[in-house]
């Protein structure tokens, strides 16, 4: 098959995003097919951080004004199937999603995400309304649906178009992960937290709590976008964004990786975050707050702990997190363990051929 993966992504931006794409990519060459992907962005001073080619990445001026070069190089490709991450509309999107077969991966709750994300302030109001009127355009225009949790393909209004659908969770490919943790004789356990920190369902807030009740038990170290955040605690230390070679230092002194903890505040259950499964590729236990895909259908394994999804999961279950973590400190999880869970290699060969029968028609 020849596949674009197509998807707006600022150069140096959700670094997990990145990682996806070409963690995908390289999986779907391995098996054989031809890949181009096509990066959108908004950015130009950035491109000696950008992963992706020259060729590969895609300026526009604003949402009016698509690439220049994007519709030229599609039909040029001519591919079998687009891949696209979803995206409110943009018009120069309209071209493509009638002249090809265009599949779209939905990564959340849409709607809940971005309503949530316009109380923020008036630019996002406007965004939150645009995206309401215009999300017919790029549902109608599809063949069919990637979700990354069952949840997601579920929503009501995804069903409604009565289109294509699979679930199939994110993965990484473990063959690029080394394992890092190593035994360390300390009583405090080292907790590692990557992510978003503006994003209100990551819950720091209630990890700012737990710091404060567990200072001398535990120890935070907080990796991520915004780096606004300040504690007078001992035990939790932010670092900002980094690069891979900077926090793989930290991932070296961590014990236990944490997920999203406030899922919650997006009226969401099932979730499949890139982070999560970089704790367990770097033999890290979790600690979640949320259902998560790979395992809603099968039998906790004992290195992770669940937390319910609700407000007062983390101040409810502070002995219950000390215990796990206690138990946890020495423990490391090693591939064999969780390939099945989380590697691309195995993962990507379903959504390749729901590809195949899309294009079949």
């Amino acid at each position: 098959m020849k596949i674009i993966y197509l998807f707006t992504h600022d150069l140096i931006k959700h670094s997990g995003v990145t990682k996806k794409v070409i963690s995908q990519t390289n999986i779907w060459k391995k098996l054989g097919h031809q890949v181009k992907i096509c990066n959108i962005s908004l950015q130009k001073s950035q491109i000696s951080l950008s992963p992706f080619k020259d060729n590969e990445v895609y300026y526009r001026n604003n949402i009016f004004n698509g690439p220049k070069r994007l519709i030229q190089d599609i039909n040029k490709y001519n591919p079998d199937i687009i891949y696209f991450r979803f995206e409110p509309y943009k018009p120069y999107l309209g071209k493509i999603l009638k002249n090809y077969k265009v599949i779209v991966e939905l990564n959340t709750n849409d709607y809940k995400e971005m309503k949530l994300h316009s109380k923020k302030n008036f630019d996002r109001k406007i965004r939150f309304h645009y995206y309401n009127m215009t999300k017919s355009l790029i549902y109608k225009n599809i063949v069919g649906f990637v979700a990354v949790t069952d949840e997601i393909a579920n929503l009501p209004h995804i069903l409604k178009w009565k289109k294509p659908s699979i679930s199939i969770p994110n993965s990484i490919d473990i063959n690029n992960y080394k394992t890092q943790k190593i035994s360390k004789s300390n009583n405090i356990s080292n907790i590692l937290f990557m992510g978003n920190l503006d994003h209100e369902w990551n819950g720091i807030d209630k990890i700012i709590d737990l710091a404060k009740k567990t200072v001398g038990k535990l120890y935070f170290h907080i990796i991520g976008l915004n780096n606004k955040y300040r504690t007078d605690f001992e035990n939790i230390k932010f670092y900002g964004y980094l690069q891979k070679k900077e926090y793989l230092e930290i991932v070296k002194k961590c014990d236990i990786g944490l997920g999203t903890v406030a899922l919650h505040r997006k009226q969401m259950f099932e979730a499949c975050p890139l982070k999560v499964r970089e704790y367990l590729a770097y033999g890290l236990p979790i600690i979640i707050g949320y259902s998560d895909a790979t395992f809603v259908n099968s039998k906790l394994p004992e290195w992770v702990l669940e937390l319910p999804n609700e407000n007062n999961n983390i101040s409810n279950n502070v002995g219950l997190i000390l215990e796990f973590c206690k138990k946890m400190k020495n423990r490391i999880i090693h591939h064999d363990e969780i390939k099945n869970y989380i590697d691309s290699n195995i993962l990507e060969i379903n959504k390749l051929v729901f590809f195949k029968k899309i294009i079949d028609g």
